[in-house]
């Protein structure tokens, strides 16, 4: 009777321990949600001028917000590089 009683503890512990775990597992995913996260990325690109012409290659910058939180852009400006 006493091997019962200790399989049945080490398995109350092993599903507390699980149970535990998911929990702080779903907390923390949670808590990132609710936070913004922004994803930077570019590709290169060319404006359509018109009478079949194109720019030179631009850099097309694109910015998402992955979280739930909204976000406020105060500025942005254009960027020319020349090579």
């Amino acid at each position: 009777m006493t091997d019962i009683q200790t399989v049945g503890a080490i398995v109350a512990i092993l599903v507390a321990v699980y149970g535990a775990g998911l929990s702080t597992y779903n907390f923390l995913d949670k808590r990132g949600d609710r936070q913004p996260r922004l994803v930077l990325g570019y590709r290169p690109g060319f404006f359509d001028l018109g009478d079949d012409q194109l720019s030179e290659t631009t850099i097309n910058l694109e910015v998402a917000n992955l979280g739930s939180k909204p976000v406020k852009i105060i500025s942005h400006s254009n960027v020319q590089v020349l090579l």
